[in-house]
């Protein structure tokens, strides 16, 4: 039986778009991602809006085709197919990713084991930079889907302190608050120390780590696996860095701002400049690619959400079609096959965001 919350508010929306097989690498092949699998959809295809569930859609991501969970800020609801299977209290408004081995969901900071459904630390260990009682706390933090490394962005708290009486730590915040540390997610050890920045928007692959807004609100700065360095700094301009995105094949990072403008860059060649277009009239409110086809998708607060076709020779993408979603979208996430698409809306008629089902159909 459907359950209650599926709601088919825009079963009329359909649209038309071609998919092409994947590109190959292209340079120097230096990213070591996995094998990439065979696009399952070819020729015309549809679009078909299933329906939308009602419950949170501010970040979303898949366990397996019909196993998902969505967040709706400080709850995590893992999906059954259409049926909400489980709920869990977890801090996940700004981040939600599931571990390489599908068995935990990481939020801000935290990770749920789904076995027995017990709230871990994201990390194996502490990060020694909290160390030494100097205030720090984390104020977000990023695990990669490995575990194996932890994005943190710091904040100090000032001791109060005792008239007449020594204080815990110094008024000033120390240096460590200026940046962005990347830590060993097992030992804890600090890896690297990024510039500082605004909160990071950032995409982890098996070969890069890309961190948007840092070290300016207009920039991405791209660090490499298994050893991190910094490998380039990226710039959209004089604007705001609010979505990061990497291919499943890893040739391409995918970055949005706070204007609707979308850049794109080949990451065999990062000197060469990005492609940039005008995708939304408004902010973007997110964007992906396809796990499979050289497709993306764009979303903006224009409440549109756009297919665009990646030309593999590296020319401007082309917009494929467009249709109009309920309210401003929040998150946006292929299933693994590629076959559907699950968008986070914000609904201002309801308590709580939506997610609206798109299925893409062989025509």
């Amino acid at each position: 039986m459907v359950p209650s919350v599926l709601r088919y508010s825009l079963a009329s929306l359909l649209v038309l778009v071609g998919c092409h097989s994947v590109p190959e690498p292209v340079g120097d092949a230096t990213a070591s991602g996995p094998p990439r699998a065979k696009p399952v959809l070819t020729g015309a295809i549809d679009l078909k809006v299933a329906g939308s569930l009602g419950l949170g859609g501010r970040q979303l991501a898949f366990i397996s085709e019909d196993r998902w969970v969505s967040s709706a800020g400080y709850q995590v609801t893992v999906w059954d197919g259409l049926v909400p299977s489980t709920t869990f209290h977890l801090d996940a408004y700004n981040y939600l990713a599931v571990s390489s081995d599908l068995l935990r969901v990481f939020g801000d900071q935290e990770a749920i084991e789904l076995a027995s459904a017990t709230k871990t630390l994201a990390l194996a260990k502490e990060p020694a930079v909290l160390g030494a009682g100097r205030g720090l706390e984390i104020e977000h933090l990023r695990a990669t889907p490995d575990g194996a490394i932890g994005l943190l962005e710091m904040r100090w708290r000032a001791a109060p302190g005792l008239p007449g009486g020594p204080r815990a730590y110094p008024d000033s915040p120390p240096d460590d608050v200026e940046h962005w540390q990347l830590v060993d997610g097992r030992t804890g050890a600090t890896l690297l120390t990024l510039p500082a920045g605004n909160s990071p928007f950032s995409a982890f692959s098996p070969s890069f780590i890309a961190v948007g807004g840092t070290p300016k609100e207009s920039e991405i700065t791209v660090v490499s696996r298994p050893t991190p360095k910094i490998v380039t700094t990226l710039s959209m301009g004089a604007t705001y860095v609010n979505q990061v995105d990497i291919s499943a094949d890893e040739r391409w990072l995918l970055a949005a701002d706070n204007t609707g403008h979308v850049a794109l860059w080949d990451t065999s060649d990062w000197a060469k400049g990005p492609i940039t277009w005008a995708a939304h009239e408004k902010p973007t409110g997110g964007i992906a690619f396809h796990p499979h086809a050289p497709l993306l998708v764009t979303t903006g607060f224009d409440q549109e959400l756009k297919l665009w076709r990646l030309d593999t020779s590296g020319g401007q993408p082309e917009l494929v079609t467009h249709l109009a979603l309920a309210a401003q979208p929040l998150a946006i996430a292929f299933a693994p096959s590629g076959r559907r698409l699950h968008v986070g809306i914000e609904r201002h008629d309801a308590i709580t965001e939506s997610i609206a089902i798109v299925e893409l159909v062989s025509k």
